[in-house]
């Protein structure tokens, strides 16, 4: 067991990316970043055949070999080759696993599953572990054989339908198309992607902007400052005019020049200044409705945007808490928004933002089951159509003939037919009959119809 206090500091380090928070031990060009992340990486596993033997999985992976007292870095997931990605979520050992012949064990985290075949053998130790990565000799191999795991947080298609962007989780920015089938991507920006675009008529990229399909990036951040955005920034690229895109931070922030110059075209539009914009929408009808939503459940809109100032008022609803994660206007009806949020994607509601057209002809109705006002009408027209034919003993027995077979089967009725058919001696029988057979007729109007008999 260990503490955050501990003298060594690689023993505090378990649920820290090592790459980061030893940048002054190894040399490197950034200041230390300590960064917690047991709420996403947090995985342990006792060894079967050493119980003081012990894998921690975090940012990267580390052994212990002293039940939990000392701890050493087993696995650089910066060098590439060799070894595993970062973030782990899993460790599993081979059913066979012996700890001598068969030291199999596997680990399952962002880039896929990863498997040692010397689980047992030396790890780096000290506070110099993480500078150099020849001080451990587990190795990894990479066992996804195509099963992709790379989650997107958005994408765009480049002209002609062939090649696309991506924004992915932990893999950067990346580039593939059809021709270099699901294992041809590359990737041309690093760290975590985020939101991409094109413009279709010019292959350019943005927000980070490249004009020779992916190969080099300028940055197209002129005129944005003092502002806060979130990790992953949303912004959306105006469907009519690929020359406009907008940005969503603790604000937005609009170009109308393909991202050469941005100006502020709101003042802050979250609940408080945690709330940061989280999604991002241009309609599809007209470029002058904007929508933004943000990481507590606010959307806020703007039905002239193309002139909005930092000055300009935002009409806000808040239709349910939670995180916007993307915001959808109906492609039929401008005036109907499908907000949807990380946990709910599956049921995701639509909110009417502008009134409604009438239709210009009224929606059929559903048939549905007769009330028993209809059944109580059905029955008085029955009985009317019978006094009329003036033959209610005839009438009579051929209705209760055919209710007697139709409703048989039926024994959650309300009421018993008679098990066999009787002649019918006078009329006020033959009415009690036509009674009965009418109320019959009504009840299993949803039944499959007989032909009646002839009398």
């Amino acid at each position: 067991m260990v503490r955050n206090t501990d003298p060594v500091a690689l023993n505090t380090a378990l649920l820290s990316s090592t790459h980061f928070a030893f940048q002054q031990e190894c040399g490197g060009s950034f200041g230390a970043a300590w960064s917690g992340r047991g709420w996403y990486d947090n995985v342990i596993a006792v060894d079967p055949k050493d119980p003081d033997r012990v894998w921690a999985g975090g940012v990267d992976l580390f052994r212990s070999d002293d039940a939990g007292r000392t701890w050493g870095l087993a696995n650089y997931w910066w060098e590439g080759n060799g070894f595993a990605h970062a973030d782990q979520h899993a460790l599993v050992f081979h059913p066979q696993y012996d700890g001598t012949r068969n030291q199999t064990l596997m680990v399952a985290g962002d880039g896929g599953v990863y498997r040692t075949d010397n689980a047992r053998a030396l790890v780096a130790r000290g506070d110099a572990a993480p500078c150099d990565s020849s001080g451990s000799a587990v190795r990894w191999t990479s066992l996804d054989h195509g099963y992709s795991v790379t989650q997107f947080y958005r994408g765009a298609v480049f002209a002609g339908g062939l090649a696309y962007l991506g924004g992915a989780q932990d893999l950067g920015t990346i580039v593939g198309g059809d021709a270099g089938g699901p294992e041809g991507w590359r990737q041309v920006l690093g760290r975590d992607g985020g939101f991409v675009a094109v413009y279709a008529e010019s292959d350019h990229l943005s927000f980070v902007k490249s004009t020779d399909g992916g190969n080099t990036f300028t940055s197209a951040a002129e005129g944005i400052g003092g502002a806060s955005f979130p990790y992953i920034a949303p912004f959306a690229l105006d469907p009519l005019d690929g020359q406009r895109l907008w940005l969503g931070g603790d604000s937005l922030w609009t170009t109308d020049d393909g991202a050469e110059h941005w100006h502020r075209a709101s003042s802050a539009l979250g609940a408080n200044a945690l709330d940061l914009l989280s999604a991002v929408a241009v309609s599809p009808h007209d470029d002058q409705h904007v929508l933004a939503g943000t990481s507590q459940g606010l959307i806020v809109r703007n039905d002239a945007a193309l002139s909005a100032v930092p000055g300009t008022p935002w009409l806000a609803a808040h239709p349910r808490d939670g995180f916007v994660s993307s915001l959808v206007f109906d492609p039929q009806d401008l005036g109907v928004v499908e907000p949807r949020r990380w946990y709910d994607l599956a049921e995701p509601r639509r909110h009417r933002l502008l009134p409604a057209a009438r239709p210009s002809r009224p929606l059929p109705r559903r048939r549905s089951a007769p009330s028993p006002a209809a059944l109580r009408r059905h029955r008085s027209r029955r009985l009317r159509f019978a006094r009329r034919r003036g033959d209610l003993g005839r009438r009579g027995h051929r209705l209760r003939e055919r209710s007697h077979r139709v409703a048989r089967p039926q024994s959650s009725l309300p009421f018993r037919l008679h098990s066999r058919p009787r002649r019918v001696a006078d009329r006020t029988a033959g009415l009690t009959l036509a009674v009965i057979a009418s109320l019959a007729w009504a009840a299993m109007i949803s039944s499959s119809r007989r032909t009646t008999p002839n009398a």
